[in-house]
């Protein structure tokens, strides 16, 4: 999955909260975000700021396959029935549009773990947009 840098941009604000769309994270918030748990103890009290950090992640991931994970998770809420990532989706969703790609909201089904659970809940997949093939002209002589 490849992402302009323009969509990049807007992403890296829902992820860090700069938004103002979805709630803020701190820097091991974001280190876990990218499943670089680890990552953060190094910096201590020196973390990068966070949006200097997530651009630099989503970067490094920009063409990958994991790039989608990091835009799906960019709408879970741990909690359900809040109600940021439907309007983080409308927001995102015509800027994601550009580069082809769309959010569809779908119900994840129970997971078992271990002796419980994880209850059932609201998701955003990345779903490529399908284009219409060309309008052929027709070509008079």
């Amino acid at each position: 999955m490849h992402l302009s840098d323009e969509t990049l941009e807007v992403l890296a604000g829902l992820i860090t909260g700069e938004s103002g769309i979805t709630p803020g994270k701190d820097g091991p918030e974001l280190a876990n975000f990218f499943d670089n748990r680890a990552e953060w103890e190094p910096f201590g009290a020196g973390f990068p700021p966070k949006g200097e950090y997530v651009r630099e992640r989503l970067g490094v991931f920009n063409g990958s396959p994991r790039l989608k994970k990091f835009v799906e998770r960019a709408f879970e809420a741990e909690e359900d029935g809040v109600l940021w990532p439907d309007n983080a989706a409308v927001h995102f969703a015509p800027v994601l549009a550009r580069d082809g790609y769309g959010l569809r909201k779908v119900r994840r089904a129970p997971i078992p773990y271990g002796a419980t659970v994880i209850p059932a809940k609201d998701v955003y997949e990345v779903v490529r947009l399908e284009t219409p093939p060309p309008r052929r002209v027709p070509h008079s002589s």
